[in-house]
């Protein structure tokens, strides 16, 4: 339990540093720093593991003073450069946030279910956590042999977080706490994001109950997976690009080396966040250029440009070159990415059947517009579009937010000519997002969870209602009894989790503490082939333990149980004289070098004789 604590208070203590660096560069609100914080923690936290990873350093001892020393850096900048400058919240901050007690009770369900249970959805199993197991074991981020190509290939960004956490606790009891934070710093960083592009005080409040009762997003909050985190990117990145969105140039270098690390956390997470940042991005950049042409300080644009891309490099190139250095790394995206610029018409349907997985639909419609195959969809020509019903973090639809969202577009197409620049603008970005996400990404009937990124910068159709004078103002006293609604859902929804149902029954707490709970949803059989497994290790002693699985297979209880156990763990991908003992759901594992063939004690488990 100590070294939960301590972990818990390291990874704290990091975010705080990372806090202090953003401060220091400029003064922003409370919940935009923190958003801007947690890019700037994660693309810091892969230099460091990309520093130790050579010598095989990634460890307890190493990762604590690491990110002690980024907490003490940061505070020693914000003393020196920011004098004055508070961290904490100042009063009225809190007073304005009352808006939020709102969603409290959302996050008081998410929270516990995110505590009591330990990680069991798919994607931990198979990749999110697995690979965090192999780092922990390997002392390094760099790339492995697996059967698992996702373990390597997929961005690592969140589970940089995860790693830090796991090797100083020993324990996974915090590993659903990152996403958690992520979701809470989203409600925060709401009111401050759409205040910036115009919206006024009084409907800028209401901004963080949006983002916290988006229906995915309250799922995930007890999840490893990383969509949240992604989100979160996402609007790290739009809050970067602010300071370049002035008419006359209000930037300085920093601002550019801010971006730039804001951009690697996008990429180290995932590029979902980085798309539907994108048409923000490039706003932000030709206003930078028509500010440069009034004052041309080629100087400060060197010397930004060279820390932004320096830091961009440092953290995200060697997770980049890994994806390139991964043979058949394609295959991964294969099925859910569009490959160059082919299919341009089914591109413009894509941005249909993702609005579709949000609204239902008549089955004429949707008929209409699938594809002959949607991936993950047992049925020929349907989209499956019912799984937007089920209450399960990969397949919730958010009904309510589309709605509300495709209504304030009218609301600001209507109002188009009374609004600021800023606002026309940042209602013009979420089609253009929109668009340029479902161009790049196929759909799949996952793609709500994909989606997430997108519903969280959605929280800009709020500037639709910033009219303050005549009829117009009335628009915004629809508000509170929409966002009612919206909660109503949310509670619902979090409340009938399917793959973490809450319940505050300490007996329960107790069992999910156990090997058994990561095996609740999973499929049938595995947990038996996983306790088949452990026992052989115990009984035979062997300490070498292969891994030949398919690329979808439970990896994560079994790698970790065993490693708890003081066994090495590998995958076996070719004949492999190492291993004394292997777990396979693929049958008999490849013979050994010499010729040798496996002896099989299970149907899952293998053994080498003699044993060596």
């Amino acid at each position: 339990m100590m070294w939960i604590a301590l972990a818990a208070a390291t990874i704290i203590a990091a975010c705080v540093g990372s806090y202090a660096l953003v401060q220091s560069v400029r003064r922003r609100p409370f919940g935009a720093a923190l958003a801007l914080s947690a890019a700037v923690l994660i693309s810091l936290e892969a230099v460091l593991l990309h520093l130790l990873s050579p010598m095989g350093g990634a460890g307890r001892a190493s990762l604590l003073i690491g990110n002690w020393a980024i907490a003490g850096a940061g505070l020693l900048v914000h003393h020196r450069h920011a004098r004055g400058a508070r961290l904490a919240p100042p009063l009225r901050f809190v007073a304005r946030g009352m808006h939020l007690a709102w969603i409290a009770p959302l996050g008081l369900v998410a929270a516990s279910s995110a505590i009591e249970f330990v990680p069991n959805n798919f994607d931990s199993m198979t990749y999110h956590l697995a690979r965090v197991v192999y780092w922990l074991q390997n002392g390094s981020v760099e790339p492995y042999p697996t059967n698992i190509l996702r373990q390597v290939v997929h961005p690592p960004g969140a589970e940089y977080l995860l790693l830090g956490l796991q090797a100083i606790a020993r324990s996974d009891r915090l590993a659903n706490m990152v996403q958690l934070t992520a979701w809470a710093m989203l409600v925060f960083a709401a009111p401050p994001l759409v205040r910036s592009f115009g919206a006024p005080r009084r409907v800028a409040g209401w901004a963080g109950v949006l983002m916290g009762t988006i229906p995915v997003g309250l799922l995930e909050a007890s999840s490893t997976q990383n969509d949240l985190v992604a989100t979160l990117m996402g609007v790290a990145i739009v809050l970067a690009c602010l300071p370049f969105l002035h008419g006359r140039r209000s930037w300085q270098w920093h601002d550019l080396l801010l971006l730039g690390a804001t951009g690697a956390g996008g990429l180290l997470v995932k590029p979902t966040a980085l798309v539907v940042a994108a048409p923000v991005v490039v706003w932000a950049f030709f206003a930078a250029c028509r500010s440069l042409r009034e004052r041309r300080d080629w100087i400060e644009l060197g010397r930004g440009a060279g820390a932004g891309l320096a830091i961009l490099l440092a953290a995200a190139a060697p997770a980049m070159l890994t994806w390139l250095s991964v043979p058949d790394s394609s295959s991964v995206t294969e099925g859910f990415v569009y490959p160059g610029v082919a299919e341009p018409l089914d591109r413009l349907v894509n941005a249909l059947r993702g609005f579709a997985r949000q609204m239902p639909l008549p089955d004429r419609l949707t008929g209409w517009l699938a594809p002959p195959t949607t991936r993950g969809c047992p049925s020929p020509n349907s989209l499956c579009s019912q799984f937007m019903f089920e209450f399960q973090e990969d397949f919730v639809g958010n009904i309510g937010h589309a709605f509300f969202a495709t209504g304030s577009m009218l609301l600001g197409a209507f109002r188009w000519r009374g609004l600021p620049q800023r606002s026309r603008l940042a209602l013009a970005s979420l089609p253009a997002g929109w668009l340029l996400f479902h161009a790049l990404f196929r759909d799949n009937i996952w793609l709500t969870r994909l989606q997430l990124p997108l519903f969280g910068l959605g929280v800009l159709v709020l500037v639709a209602f910033g009219a303050r004078r005549g009829r117009r103002a009335l628009s915004a006293a629809s508000l509170p009894p929409i966002l009612m609604l919206l909660v109503a859902y949310g509670a619902l929804t979090v409340s009938r989790n399917l793959s973490r149902p809450p319940s505050l029954d300490p007996r329960a707490v107790a069992f999910d503490a156990s090997s058994a709970a990561y095996y609740m949803y999973a499929p049938k059989g595995v947990e038996e082939a996983h306790a088949s497994a452990v026992k052989a290790l115990r009984a035979t002693g062997c300490r070498r333990l292969g891994m030949y699985i398919g690329g979808d297979s439970y990896d994560y209880p079994l790698a970790w149980r065993a490693v708890q156990d003081g066994v090495e763990v590998r995958h076996v991908v070719a004949p492999d004289a190492w291993p004394c003992l292997v777990f396979s759901d693929l049958g008999m594992p490849p013979p050994r070098p010499s010729g040798e063939s496996w002896r099989a004690l299970t149907p899952f488990v293998f053994v080498s004789d003699p044993m060596r």
